[in-house]
């Protein structure tokens, strides 16, 4: 076994050495934070979208399930609708940024300010309904009007 000793000037990094090792580091972690935060921001950005496209769908279902049962369609402009379904009268229009339903005298909101950008109505044959919710759209047909 040949047990040489170490010379004194050779026991740890050059500072050469160091330097490079460090900027590679930094290099690694700069990079490595740059694409933490693009993942955040894109992950923030998809929540938020999927969560106005649950919005959309929602009043959609909630406003065809009341179109489709009701009796007749009482009121009929673009950017309200009037059904009258059993002994209540039910109205679906935007106010103040929000969807607003209002049964007999009681009023509620479907959305909080701002998720809901657009509601408009069409009425192309007697008893169906066209409903658009920002950039989704359906067709309803109120089954019991006559």
């Amino acid at each position: 076994m040949n047990n040489k000793a170490v010379p004194a000037g050779r026991q740890g990094f050059t500072l050469i050495e160091l330097i490079v090792a460090l900027t590679l580091a930094s290099m690694l972690f700069i990079a490595g934070m740059f694409s933490f935060l693009n993942y955040m921001k894109t992950y923030d950005r998809v929540s938020r979208e999927a969560e106005l496209a649950q919005v959309r769908q929602s009043v959609l279902l909630r406003m065809t399930r009341e179109i489709r049962s009701a009796d007749q369609i009482l009121a009929s402009t673009p950017d309200r609708i009037q059904i009258k379904s059993d002994k209540s009268v039910i109205s679906y229009y935007r106010y103040d940024n929000k969807i607003r339903r209002v049964e007999n005298s009681y009023a509620s909101y479907l959305t909080e300010p701002g998720q809901i950008k657009k509601l408009a109505f069409l009425y192309p044959a007697k008893g169906l309904v066209m409903i658009t919710v920002d950039q989704d759209t359906t067709e309803v047909y109120c089954r019991n009007e006559k």
